[in-house]
């Protein structure tokens, strides 16, 4: 299998007609039949129905298309992404969810108009931090610059009585309470950073139910 292969099939598949491919390609049709022929010997199934001259494709070849069809696009993507520029792209890493991260990619973009963008989105750190240029993040990272872009409020939800009354509150005022939050695996996370980075450096006990 090879990308003439591939290409062939997704001409018959959009033409319906081996003729017509042939043509366009201008090789033979017997050329053309040939390589479909041996395309679905080689995955093992058949990807068209015949009958007589027509040729459509049945649901594993609809199936099979989309794949191949996607493949395609994104190679011929990446082939114009390396041809168009000759700078390297920028590895930009999220490690946080949040409705900014589409407002940093168009502003990067808008910065950066000349230069392609890897966007990477983990929950967790990747071991090798080395390989990306920029990161997004609530925590600092060892051995780079760190600086604020964003700033939000953090609210507390109590029954009435429980927390002090009054607008505000410090972090060393909450030492005693725990926290409850909806996600597992990152609210427990991204609060101790959060607490960690504060200024008071407060520990606080957090459980996750």
């Amino acid at each position: 299998m090879n990308l003439t292969t591939l290409k062939y099939f997704i001409s018959v598949a959009s033409l319906g007609s081996i003729t017509e491919v042939a043509k366009e390609a201008y090789v033979s049709q017997s050329a053309v039949s040939k390589t479909i022929k041996q395309l679905e010997e080689e995955i093992g199934v058949e990807l068209f129905d015949r009958e007589g001259r027509t040729i459509k494709l049945n649901q594993q070849g609809k199936l099979f298309y989309s794949y191949v069809s996607d493949s395609l696009n994104l190679l011929d993507r990446g082939i114009k992404a390396v041809q168009g520029s000759n700078q390297s792209p920028l590895n930009v890493l999220f490690t946080v969810t949040s409705p900014l991260i589409s407002k940093i990619i168009l502003r990067m973009q808008e910065v950066l108009p000349n230069i392609s963008l890897n966007i990477h989105q983990k929950n967790s750190f990747a071991k090798d931090l080395e390989q990306f240029d920029f990161i997004i993040s609530t925590a600092k990272i060892p051995n780079f610059n760190s600086i604020p872009i964003t700033t939000e409020k953090l609210l507390i939800g109590a029954k009435k009585g429980i927390l002090p009354n009054k607008d505000f509150i410090e972090l060393k005022e909450l030492e005693k309470y725990i926290f409850v939050g909806l996600d597992k695996k990152r609210a427990a996370t991204n609060y101790r950073s959060i607490f960690k980075c504060s200024q008071n450096q407060t520990q606080l006990s957090i459980s996750i139910r």
